[in-house]
């Protein structure tokens, strides 16, 4: 029995020209369905952002890491006409000059906290000036630690670029640092800064410790363990030279006040601005324990030092509250303040 082979069949052009037709068709039809999907998240996570924005607005950030630095950033940005005189500086400094605590409309506290670093300050320094373009005098309080303060981990992430993160901001700490793990968190903060800060409030904010019942704990999300995808932009491209705070001694025993590259780069910001406004400047050491006694050999302040007693203090830095008033007089007295500042009501 003879078998005839299959013969080839034949594609004529008409043929041809009709698959490429059909195939530029599903083409088409598929980026429409893939456009119309990218539109409807990038709007539902637009919309969310925005929301989460406006109850966040609302409450004063009260639900926010940071809360303090966002009311610093709505004290700074309050137009403030009749401002004559800003009291600024970090934690210690809020618990003795509390923001909506002013004795007067010519005062405006702006104090946050030092997770901001002096770059958070400058800013804050900036908004506070914009907004209150008759301000003559900035009395600024930063206990020693501020000055080492480089902008690494870890409270950088949620406390500095969770509440500054302006395109221009962000430029410039990539200037300034290099470090594309910082400036990854940095930018994403800048495109969805409410989102990010809602995530970061649900986040674990410290080593992974076994869960409360009921609750899961991911140790992948905590700050030790690390982001993945930051943990990956540090590993593409590490930081230059990371600083390291250095706790240097004189002859005599005492511990010279550290100067971070980030911090000198705004303190000489701080005081070129302030030249620029006609403002008078004086940076003030905050309460710090003794021993150890402390030496600027930078000139970085512009008043003596105020050493406080262990014992009045609840971890180190902060003050009792029972010891508030003793610690602002004391404050005052040393740093040659005027009275005028004093707050109206004990906060």
């Amino acid at each position: 029995m003879t078998v005839a082979s299959a013969e080839p069949r034949t594609i004529t052009p008409a043929a041809q020209s009709a698959a490429v037709v059909a195939t530029r068709a599903q083409l088409r039809r598929f980026l429409r369905v893939a456009a119309g999907f990218i539109s409807g998240l990038v709007l539902v996570v637009w919309a969310t952002d925005f929301l989460l924005g406006v109850r966040n607005a609302a409450d004063h950030g009260k639900k926010m890491i940071g809360s303090e630095v966002y009311q610093a950033i709505e004290a700074a940005r309050r137009p403030g006409p009749e401002v004559t005189t800003l009291v600024m500086g970090d934690s210690v400094a809020r618990q003795l000059f509390r923001p909506g605590t002013e004795p007067r409309a010519d005062v405006r506290y702006v104090t946050s906290n030092y997770a901001i670093a002096v770059a958070g300050q400058y800013y804050l320094l900036e908004e506070a000036l914009k907004h209150c373009p008759n301000v003559r005098s900035v009395e600024m309080l930063l206990v020693v630690g501020v000055w080492g303060h480089d902008l690494g981990p870890p409270y950088t992430d949620d406390y500095f670029c969770g509440h500054f993160h302006s395109a221009a901001q962000v430029a410039e700490v990539w200037r300034l640092k290099h470090d594309v793990r910082l400036t990854t968190t940095h930018a994403a903060r800048w495109l969805l800064p409410n989102l990010l800060a809602e995530n970061a409030v649900r986040r674990p904010q410290g080593p992974a410790e076994p869960a409360p019942q009921g609750q899961p704990m991911h140790g992948w999300l905590t700050p030790t363990g690390g982001e993945p995808v930051l943990t990956l932009a540090a590993k593409v491209l590490p930081p230059r030279q990371p600083y390291v705070m250095p706790y240097d001694k004189t002859p005599a025993g005492e511990v010279l006040v550290p100067l971070s590259p980030v911090s000198k780069h705004y303190l000489d910001k701080m005081r070129s601005l302030c030249r620029e406004k006609g403002v008078r400047l004086r940076v003030l050491p905050g309460p710090c324990v003794t021993p150890p006694r402390y030496f600027d050999n930078k000139g970085i302040y512009d008043g003596q030092f105020v050493y406080v007693d262990e014992s009045i203090l609840s971890d180190g830095t902060h003050v009792k509250p029972q010891y508030l008033e003793q610690v602002r007089t004391e404050v005052m007295t040393v740093h040659g303040l005027d009275p005028a500042l004093l707050p109206k009501t004990a906060p």
